[in-house]
């Protein structure tokens, strides 16, 4: 795809403009590190032809694991701009209210798809596998996260740094520094639902918790269940498909 220099652009919409004001419009990762790409595809980043389809098998591990982090990138753009367009459109309480209920129901969703693609357990172990790739993580260098299990297995200690980038913008992160476990605990949940969430008390300079198995199993939420309902809950890769190419006019 080319954008032609000289045609004249079209004015930016004001919500754009507030959307542009998030520091996610110029985070930057880091390059990738040299690896060994021995039986790996060819393809180390996605410059090339706008195709109709993504062929996992042409790329490296390391452009695989950018494209992932981008994607989460995405995913807390979509919630910024959620969360601004509701708010043009009610109040800050409202907007504040229905971004945690998002947050939850795909916080919900995302670790119940994540724990069967995994195949991990519900313990310390398993949850942290899940917890560590879920959208409320990643990309650690956006979102400021950080997890430990107990040296004897039973409690997982999550941490989210909150000078990071992500606790500037309108995404979830702001949520859990303002007493907004719930979409943690429904991830948690979403993994056994007796994973119980306590909040640790600290100076404001991260956000921390500790999950420990309970004896009583937690009900799903509305949140969770209403976000099930969607078509894109149960999106999956097809077969691959010999990709097209797609030319704009």
């Amino acid at each position: 795809m080319r954008i032609d220099p000289d045609g004249e652009p079209f004015p930016v919409p004001g919500p754009a403009l507030e959307s542009a004001s998030s520091r996610i419009i110029d985070f930057r990762f880091d390059p990738p590190a040299p690896r060994d790409t021995t039986g790996e595809g060819p393809r180390d980043d996605y410059a090339g032809p706008l195709l109709t389809d993504l062929v996992f098998t042409e790329f490296t591990s390391a452009a695989l694991i950018r494209i992932t982090r981008e994607v989460y990138l995405q995913m807390h753009l979509l919630a910024v701009g959620f969360h601004q367009s509701v708010r043009r459109r009610s109040d800050t309480e409202t907007a504040d209210r229905l971004l945690a209920y998002q947050a939850t129901g795909i916080a919900g969703v995302a670790a119940g798809r994540i724990r069967e693609v995994l195949g991990v357990g519900p313990d310390a172990l398993g949850l942290a596998a899940v917890l560590d790739v879920h959208p409320l993580a990643g990309p650690t260098a956006y979102t400021g996260y950080s997890s430990e299990v107990s040296a004897d297995g039973t409690e997982l200690t999550v941490r989210w740094d909150t000078a990071a980038d992500g606790f500037a913008d309108d995404t979830w992160l702001p949520l859990l520094a303002r007493d907004g476990l719930r979409p943690l605990a429904a991830a948690a949940q979403a993994v056994d639902p007796h994973w119980t969430v306590e909040r640790v008390p600290t100076d404001g300079s991260h956000v921390e918790a500790v999950l420990r198995l309970g004896d009583e199993p937690a009900t799903e939420g509305e949140e969770v269940a209403v976000t099930r309902i969607s078509t894109g809950a149960a999106f999956t890769f097809g077969p691959t498909r010999t990709p097209l190419p797609i030319t704009p006019v």
